[in-house]
């Protein structure tokens, strides 16, 4: 009920009336509050912004509206209305989100508009109200800070290793992705990684990669003992002390009864001595070697020979221990030869070479086994006649070789208040001190060890005359002498002790010299591939495995195999580095022959535009660069082979090269019949192929 009144105080109350108020629920229009949303990083767009992070502080409207829920009705696209324009890019709603798209390159105060809508109703029905005005949003849009440049290094834990697998280390930028051999490692927030990486027989190069950066690091893996021998100046002697010497490989520690070092004085008991040394390379491969000498309690006596009648040729007496089955103890027997005859002795006093005043007799040996060769160095002594021999200085000891039928001078040293020369010998033989009134070869002197097989001698002679040089007794070159008298000779040396002369047409050779052949690989003595090896070696072609070993069953990679074939050509040098991308991780002194043979048309990249150095090359792709290499020679190429068990699996490319080099015998198939184009090959092998190139390019023999 309602009454009127005159004043505040009541006076005057009209009558009562009834008044009704009708109340009804009425939504009103949510508003949009402005949002500063998070720094961007400049061209990372575009942005995607849900609608429920837009709305989370706008509001609904009064109070009693809050239980209602928002979302963004629409967004401002255009500059009608500058105020609410984008500014900085490109909005637009896709779903529940808005997506922000800025301008390429923009940087600076970007913002964007949109209107809010509520869920709320009017008299129980569905009222969805829109914002009036639109709430802005805003945010900084920055240039990217610089990214460090990519970076990468590498280390191993040793160079030369006989393990299969090592940890390589390194280090690129904090999270960067590295790729090691192929396989993929990230560096942690310190900016380290590290990656186990398998190793094969030999060179073995690991790369690591990250981004642009890369860096390489060589290991080889090193399996084969060290070759060692330990020597000493005889087996058997008398003396209370003797030196040993041992011979390693290059870059080996040796040590000899425990003592660091190549030769150690070491003392001896009566009795047999053992002494060990032990050589241990680079990658801890070790080897074991050890010696017996024997020390008496009497020196062993000289060779002697006693003068008959003055005459200069007689026979010998030894004592001592002799190997080939002598007894232990000191015996004495005569040096003979079966084969020195009156003949061989005529021909020597024919040539007026000794004065004879007595017979010349010639003694068996009578009792014990027949013994071949000593077991240590003997010294041969003759006493001469100073009546007979007026001139020392011009005797020398000879020996007298049966296979040749010559007098070989040793040597010798004179003393002339003994009327003695003696020599020490390492062989039995017939010896003889001549004083040479008829010419004789002279050899000038060859280096007494090589490493070349071939030796080639020089020296003096009678002009226009043939001249033999023998190598352990066996007649290997002949040629002749020029107008002043000088020759030239080349022949082949087998490994270890070689004993080389020169011998004329007369009774008298040259003095003889030992040389020792070391091969230029220690593991090469005795391979089947030995010549090759040394031939190519010679011609600086497998210089690229370091000495002193070859490694002869080591498989070989596409960039070794084209280094061969590059250097057994003398390929001219390119103008430019090879077109590969993968050029950075080959080592620089693979380089130059890569180029060259790029330049020759020898070897083609992958598919990709890589070079794949270190893949191992396989039968199909060496048969392919030895045919390309016998065009490039000028050579004409012809296809033509038989076909193997296993052609189908020749690759489309590889069958007429193959073909070609098995027609001109660079490389061969299997007894089974088959090629086995897919499978790598070994040092040995490839050598062996790039040998028979230069013989049919240049002739070349081992």
């Amino acid at each position: 009920m309602v009454k009127a009144s005159l004043d505040d105080q009541g006076t005057g109350l009209s009558p009562g009336v009834i008044a009704t108020i009708d109340v009804a629920e009425v939504n009103d229009p949510p508003s949009g509050q402005p949002d500063r949303w998070r720094t961007q990083l400049r061209d990372s767009g575009p942005w995607k912004i849900p609608f429920s992070v837009l709305t989370a502080n706008d509001l609904p409207g009064p109070e009693n509206e809050g239980g209602q829920s928002l979302t963004v009705d629409a967004v401002v696209t255009d500059g009608s209305d500058p105020a609410h324009a984008p500014v900085g890019g490109t909005v637009r709603i896709e779903g529940a989100d808005v997506i922000f798209t800025p301008d390429p390159g923009f940087t600076g105060e970007a913002a964007f508009s949109y209107y809010v809508r509520d869920d709320g109703t009017t008299g129980g029905q569905p009222d969805p109200q829109t914002s009036p005005q639109p709430a802005r949003v805003t945010f900084v849009v920055r240039a990217p800070s610089p990214s460090p440049p990519p970076k990468v290094t590498l280390s191993a834990p040793a160079t030369v290793t006989r393990e299969s697998e090592i940890t390589v280390t390194g280090t690129a930028n904090p999270g960067a992705e590295v790729t090691v051999n192929g396989q993929t490692v990230w560096a942690d927030i310190q900016g380290n990684w590290s990656a186990r990486v398998t190793l094969r027989e030999g060179r073995n190069l690991i790369t690591a990669v990250s981004g642009t950066a890369r860096d390489s690091v060589i290991v080889i893996r090193d399996t084969v003992p060290p070759a060692l021998s330990l020597h000493a100046p005889a087996l058997r002697t008398a003396e209370d002390s003797v030196t040993l010497t041992a011979e390693a490989e290059e870059g080996a520690t040796v040590w000899i009864e425990g003592v660091q070092g190549r030769s150690l004085t070491v003392s001896l008991a009566v009795g047999v001595n053992r002494f060990t040394a032990l050589a241990e390379d680079a990658a801890g491969n070790r080897t074991v070697a050890a010696i017996e000498i024997i020390r008496v309690e009497t020196a062993p006596e000289p060779v002697v020979v006693e003068p008959g009648a003055g005459a200069a040729v007689g026979l010998s007496q030894f004592r001592g221990e002799l190997a080939g089955g002598a007894a232990a103890q000191p015996v004495a027997l005569a040096i003979h030869s079966p084969t020195l005859n009156m003949e061989a002795l005529e021909r020597v006093q024919g040539a007026g070479l000794i004065a004879a005043s007595g017979d010349v007799e010639a003694t068996g040996m009578e009792s014990g086994e027949q013994v071949h060769e000593l077991n240590a160095p003997a010294m041969v002594r003759f006493t001469y006649d100073p009546s007979v021999v007026t001139v020392p200085d011009r005797l020398r000891i000879y020996s007298f070789d049966p296979a040749q039928q010559v007098w070989v001078e040793l040597g010798g040293e004179v003393d002339p208040e003994m009327s003695t020369i003696t020599v020490q010998v390492e062989r039995l033989a017939t010896f003889a001190a001549l004083v040479p009134e008829a010419g004789a070869p002279v050899m000038d002197a060859p280096p007494a060890q090589l490493r070349s097989r071939d030796i080639t001698l020089t020296g003096t002679y009678l002009p226009n005359t043939p001249v033999t040089l023998v190598v352990d007794g066996v007649a290997q070159v002949q040629g002749m002498t020029d107008s002043a008298g000088r020759f030239r000779l080349t022949g082949t040396l087998e490994p270890g002790r070689n004993r080389v002369y020169v011998m004329g047409e007369g009774p008298l050779a040259s003095r003889e010299y030992a040389v020792r052949y070391l091969p230029p690989y220690t593991d090469m003595a005795g391979h089947w591939a030995e010549a090759v090896v040394d031939a190519l070696h010679e011609r600086g072609v497998v210089s690229l495995y370091p000495l002193p070993r070859f490694e002869p069953e080591a498989q070989v990679t596409r960039m070794e195999f084209a280094v061969m074939v590059a250097r057994a050509l003398r390929l001219p040098a390119a103008e430019e580095q090879a077109p590969f991308t993968d050029v950075a991780v080959m080592p620089q002194w693979a380089l130059p022959e890569v180029a060259a043979a790029v330049k020759a048309g020898i070897i083609k990249g992958m598919p990709d535009g890589s070079f794949a150095p270190d893949r191992l090359v396989t039968r199909a792709e060496m048969a392919a660069m030895l045919t390309r290499a016998l065009a490039w020679a000028g050579l004409e190429v012809k296809p033509e082979a038989p076909e193997f068990a296993d052609q189908a699996e020749i690759p489309d490319w590889a069958v007429e090269p193959v073909a070609a080099a098995v027609r001109h015998g660079l490389i061969k198939g299997y007894p089974d019949g088959t090629f086995r184009p897919g499978s790598p090959t070994t040092r040995a092998e490839a050598a062996t192929m790039v040998h028979r190139l230069l013989q049919t390019v240049i002739g070349l023999n081992p």
